[in-house]
Order: C-alpha cells, then structure tokens, then sequence
C-alpha cells in the first residue's frame, strides 16, 4: 500500500505537494447553498469521462479473461511519484473545495485521509474505481467538503499498474487556512 503525502495550506502557490490557500472573498449563504445544491459542469464532465475509462478498462479485462483466465484478486503496483504527480495535477480541485468550505467555515482546517482504489487497463490507463475517507485517520469533520474531495479524486488519471490488476493507496490532504500557523 502506498503512503503518499499532499499537503493544502494557505498561501498563494503550489510548492511541491504542498497547495497553499487564500481565503477566498466572503459571499451570501445563499451562494454557498446554491454552489453544493447542484453539480457543476466541469464535475458532470469529470464523472462522464471517468466513467467511459472505467468501462474501456472492463472491456479490456472481459476481452482478455476470454483468452485466459487472470488470477483473482491481482494486485498491481504504481511508482508512487506516478501517483504523486496524478495527485498534484487535482490539486486545484481540492483547492476549490476547500476555498467554497472557508466562505462559511472560515477558520476550518484538519486533515482527510483518502483511501483509494486504482483500477487500470494496459492501453488504457487507470481511474479511481473507488474511494473514501478514514475515519479514524482524518480531522476534518466538514460533510461537503469530504465529499467533493472525494468526487475530485475520480478525476485523476494514472498508467496502468506493473502487473495489471488495482493498486491501493491512502493519500493524506492537509487542509489549513493561510494565518494557520500550526
């Protein structure tokens, strides 16, 4: 299992892993309300095409167990800084997420242990199949805000794991305001 770090603070540039945050400028509740009523459209285009990957991977793997059977249960691998690099480029997705949690909650922080299942397919690439947060592992308590890091994890893209088969990995997100000095 891999154990990978991404660190979101608030400051104005991405530093390595790390995202920092400004606050963003306050706005009604009523634009709060409204913005995790309803998906937006790059979420609707993000769940779509990861919806398409994930079916060319069954595809794929239906094809090949016609031809021969794989072992149950094959567990790939991925270099981690394949998936570092995956991660860095959601960033600002989770960044976003954030920044719409600090408009009601402005001094919200803590931090969101992803566990996650990568699925993939040799020409193919991978996809998150599947996700979720540790509980015991994770601070921040914010119900919106864990579930569109959630959804923004599907829009990673990674190659396919050596091996084939899935790979799991827990990511760690630290989530802080900029005048968080912890």
């Amino acid at each position: 299992m891999l154990k990978l770090v991404a660190c979101l603070s608030g400051a104005a540039a991405v530093v390595g892993t790390a995202v920092v945050v400004h606050r963003p400028m306050p706005t009604p509740a009523s634009a709060v309300v409204a913005h995790h009523a309803r998906p937006t459209t790059r979420a609707i285009e993000v769940r779509r095409e990861h919806d398409r990957v994930l079916r060319e991977i069954e595809v794929h793997r239906s094809a090949r167990a016609v031809q021969a059977t794989p072992p149950p249960d094959r567990v790939g691998s991925l270099d981690p800084d394949y998936v570092r690099q995956a991660i860095h480029e959601i960033l600002p997705l989770i960044r976003e997420c954030y920044e719409n949690a600090l408009v009601a909650r402005p001094t919200m922080a803590g931090t969101l242990l992803v566990h996650m299942t990568i699925t993939a397919e040799p020409g193919v690439g991978g996809v998150v199949a599947d996700s979720h947060i540790v509980d015991d592992k994770s601070s921040l308590d914010d119900a919106e805000t864990r579930e569109c890091v959630l959804e923004s994890m599907y829009a990673a893209r990674f190659p396919a794991p050596l091996g084939g088969g899935d790979v799991e990995v827990d990511y760690p997100f630290t989530l802080r305001p900029a005048d968080d000095t912890k």
